[in-house]
């Protein structure tokens, strides 16, 4: 619809036709499509660097990118390490202690407003889950099921664990978290990394046996049924505890279909999906959940418009840095001769999230843009307890805004990398729609003319306490 949005003081104060906005502070935005800022349900911070640096430079990222809200998704020897400035004890860390350093670590240096999900990897931790929710608001809670494996597996299925505090666990603590998950009732989620590398392990252990070097090969090694597996799983155990369940990575059409049927069957259960998995092929790179085939994608595209889909995240993560220099490393640090010697993860995308959103959902068809708002702000708003002070344009919400061409086409390129990285995946990749203006709650935080982007010079981003968003979980 033709419209006018007033702000003032950081919320919407007004919504109504063309033109009934007046006054010196007015933006013409005649010719564009106005949206809710972009609500990112997932990024990781301080995987691979100092945490303080990765909000000042990924932030910067995502707000050129039309995010105005960043669920992160930390360890606690991520946070640790960053406000102490000291590698983590061995002892297990309290979250309780932790989120007042990354608030004030956050609001120093991040250009978009941000909440924490904390990852669990031990009882104790779970046993704050009440105190968490008490004093910060914090009830959204992740666990990483591919940790549920040996502890010698995990060393060597993943280098970087112990400097992320990650460990290996049980069921003993999948029932735990649920439980006291539960409690607190609606507002309360749990969100599952779906991935069974007990069976990966075996398969692992036959690809390298057969010679497979190829990056296709990550995807053979943990395939889609080893997401699927999980999801029924792990529905059914919450289900039972009636506990509210999110899956963070549906990238196949049976994941989705199991998670319809687990939804049918009574279970409170919201899905995401990224970017990635949409566009991306099997062999494109090395991630966890894998690339699947390219043949998933049409039915990943109606899942995510029928709704069995709820959300779509970046998954992003911050830049590498060797570990003596400090230097970041870019692509060719990474890969390697053979699939299981190059790096897993790749930067910058964030980026390309709303882009390509545009350009191969909306722009081909396969979603709405009614729809896009819903998977990339709305959506993600109820599930993470952020509505409706995040995720609509309505009176009262904070003026999160983006500012979206429907027809500006553009390649994407290393040179337009906000993010510490410095490159991308997705080089050479041509999208038509781009958001080219953000508004951080009332005040306009990046701007493109051409391929450059502005970014406000002062990080203006805030720790959003979810006690004060007015609590509206998804499905209610």
């Amino acid at each position: 619809m033709p419209g006018s949005v007033a702000i003032e003081d950081g919320r919407v104060t007004a919504v109504g036709g063309p033109g009934f906005v007046g006054g010196p502070d007015v933006l013409d935005a005649r010719g564009l499509h106005l949206l809710p800022g972009v609500i990112d349900p997932e990024a990781h911070l301080g995987s691979n660097g100092a945490l303080d640096q990765d909000f000042a430079s990924e932030t910067r990222a995502a707000v050129g990118a039309g995010v105005t809200t960043w669920n992160l998704h930390q360890t606690s020897h991520t946070i640790f390490r960053a406000a102490e400035g000291r590698p983590p004890p061995e002892r297990a860390l309290r979250f309780s202690e932790l989120v007042g350093p990354f608030r004030e670590i956050g609001e120093e240096s991040s250009h978009c407003d941000f909440c924490l999900t904390p990852l669990l990897m031990r009882v104790d931790q779970a046993a704050e889950i009440p105190r968490l929710a008490a004093d910060w608001g914090l009830t959204t809670f992740k666990l990483y099921m591919h940790m549920r494996l040996g502890r010698e597996h995990l060393a060597r299925a993943w280098s970087v664990a112990p400097l992320l505090g990650v460990n290996a666990f049980d069921d003993g603590l999948v029932f735990h978290v649920m439980r006291e998950v539960a409690a607190l009732g609606r507002g309360g989620l749990v969100s599952l990394h779906c991935e069974d590398w007990e069976i990966a392990r075996l398969l692992e252990t036959e690809l390298r046996a057969a010679g497979r070097t190829d990056l296709a090969a990550w995807n053979d090694r943990s395939p889609g049924a080893l997401e699927t597996v999980h999801v029924h799983r792990y529905a059914t155990l919450a289900r039972a505890l009636g506990c509210r369940v999110h899956i963070q990575h549906v990238t196949t059409a049976e994941s989705a279909r199991a998670v319809r049927q687990a939804r049918d069957e009574g279970t409170d259960i919201r899905a995401q999906t990224g970017v990635h998995y949409l566009v991306l092929d099997a062999g494109a790179w090395k991630i966890n959940v894998p690339l699947r085939p390219a043949s998933e994608h049409p039915a990943l595209w109606r899942a995510l418009a029928a709704g069995d889909v709820d959300s779509v995240g970046s998954d992003h993560v911050g830049p590498r840095r060797d570990e003596r220099t400090g230097r970041i490393q870019d692509r060719s640090d990474m890969a390697r001769d053979s699939v299981w010697d190059t790096k897993s993860g790749f930067a910058s995308r964030v980026e390309a999230h709303l882009p390509l959103l545009l350009s191969e959902g909306v722009n081909r068809g396969r979603i709405s843009l009614e729809r896009l708002c819903a998977i990339t702000s709305a959506n993600p708003a109820r599930i993470w307890n952020l509505y409706p002070r995040k995720g609509a344009i309505r009176v009262g919400s904070d003026a999160d805004l983006v500012l979206v061409d429907l027809r500006k086409r553009m390649t994407l390129g290393a040179d337009m990398v906000l993010s510490g990285s410095g490159w991308t995946l997705y080089e050479g990749m041509e999208v038509t729609g781009w958001p080219v203006l953000t508004v951080l709650r009332g005040e306009v935080a990046a701007e493109w003319t051409g391929t450059s982007c502005w970014v406000a010079p002062e990080p203006r981003g805030r720790f959003v306490d979810r006690r004060q968003t007015a609590l509206a979980p998804y499905g209610a």
